[in-house]
């Protein structure tokens, strides 16, 4: 029941953040493109499924997340060629939910690249030391949600924001989501201690 309720969460994250990639929020003078949160949350439920089941069930989660992406827009995008009733409505939804063909190759790409990455970086610490369970966790999320940014941010906006912008936009959103890998720590403890994976 819990992989279930993990692969559940780490789906409404994913898409979440697709939703939202085009959005750059300002957070005084910091810059962040859509929702930090949404990607830490599934990065959380990825480390979950490594730790609990294993490496090959969170390559499995992985590949999973990238078919439901791919379904999704598939959804979206089909409902953009039905005849809209209201047209000024209509133009407004596709303003909202259409990402250019660079932010869905961008998030994408980030998405695949930076989630293996993690899963790598998981396991090699899990090798070197089975007890630092948090500090693995802490480890490979920093450094694959730096990845993550980093690929999404220069194939998303690389030659049409400045590039003055393009490095907020990465320090921003790294700096928000050291803030919620930390803050999700506890949630993370209290999941594993459920399982008795912590003492």
């Amino acid at each position: 029941m819990l992989k279930i309720y993990l692969y559940v969460i780490f789906t409404i994250s994913l898409l979440s953040a697709n939703i939202l990639a085009n959005r750059i929020g300002v957070i005084s003078v910091f810059q962040v493109a859509g929702n930090p949160l949404t990607y830490c949350v599934s990065f959380m439920c990825c480390d979950l499924i490594n730790e609990i089941y294993g490496k090959k069930e969170a390559k499995r989660l992985i590949n999973s997340g990238f078919l439901f992406i791919i379904i999704f827009l598939a959804i979206l995008y089909s409902t953009f060629l039905i005849p809209a009733l209201d047209k000024d409505f209509n133009n407004s939804f596709i303003t909202v939910f259409s990402n250019s063909a660079r932010v869905l190759v961008a998030s994408l790409l980030a998405y695949y690249i930076s989630n293996h990455i993690d899963i790598n970086i998981f396991n090699y610490f899990r090798q070197r030391n089975e007890k630092a369970i948090l500090r693995r966790k802490i480890y490979s999320t920093a450094t694959s949600q730096f990845i993550d940014s980093l690929i999404f941010t220069i194939i998303a906006f690389l030659g049409i924001l400045p590039l003055q912008n393009i490095t907020t936009i990465i320090i921003s959103e790294y700096f928000f989501k050291i803030i919620i890998i930390i803050l999700l720590v506890p949630v993370y403890k209290i999941v594993l201690s459920k399982i008795s994976l912590v003492k």
